[in-house]
């Protein structure tokens, strides 16, 4: 994994100028609108053309990612809480050494809203997600964007004539993107309803009670 995302980190350095001077497009413009719909979804129960009707469509990215970074930061409301769950995704989260704490706070944050998703220790978990991130920054030192990629497997012991191995299998496709510091939410957002579409919801549909558990995974009004 470091290997890829230093190689990715070393392409994407050389954009950072380009950074600078991006010109602001609305969350709906047909260049990022796909990218926003997992998020719109999840974290507002609303499609894209819902948005447009609201007249939210002329947020601009940043402000659409602070919109994400204060609903994840409020959490869920006491009307969503469900007293008897269905069964839970546990899952481990392991942040790669360096990664700003940041960082840190804001996966925590996203995966807030995922109701049947429950963050433990690596003996509990049923899956682990990988997240590395570094800062890129200019020629004098400023913090342009954040480099953040997350990669889902899971790990299994099996019987060996020394003892135990260790077994991985990849869950899903590595997600790597960046932003700046300002829209890192969104990104997030956007790679963890990534994993939920590729990871999570296969896990769900291995539940004895399969629509109870889409049922718990629906976002509240």
């Amino acid at each position: 994994m470091k290997r890829r995302f230093l190689f990715t980190l070393g392409i994407l350095m050389l954009c950072v100028p380009a950074l600078e001077g991006q010109s602001q497009k609305t969350i709906c413009d047909a260049a990022v609108k796909e990218k926003n719909e997992a998020s719109m979804a999840r974290l507002f129960g609303m499609t894209a053309e819902q948005f447009e009707k609201s007249g939210l469509c002329k947020l601009s990215d940043s402000e659409y990612a602070n919109l994400i970074a204060w609903t994840l930061k409020r959490g869920p409301s006491r009307e969503s809480i469900d007293p008897h769950p269905a069964k839970r995704i546990y899952v481990e989260i392991m942040f790669e050494e360096g990664t700003p704490n940041e960082v840190k706070t804001t996966y925590l944050r996203a995966l807030k809203p995922y109701k049947d998703v429950e963050v433990v220790a690596k003996s509990q978990a049923d899956l682990q997600i990988a997240v590395q991130a570094y800062p890129m920054k200019t020629a004098a030192g400023r913090v342009a964007a954040l480099l953040v990629a997350s990669k889902t497997f899971r790990t299994w012991k099996v019987a060996d004539f020394g003892g135990y191995k260790t077994m991985t299998e990849e869950l899903a496709p590595e997600a790597i993107g960046h932003a700046p510091p300002e829209e890192l939410a969104a990104l997030i957002a956007d790679q963890v309803a990534m994993i939920d579409s590729k990871v999570f919801d296969s896990l769900r549909k291995q539940y004895p009670y399969v629509e109870a558990a889409k049922e718990a995974a629906k976002p509240r009004p």
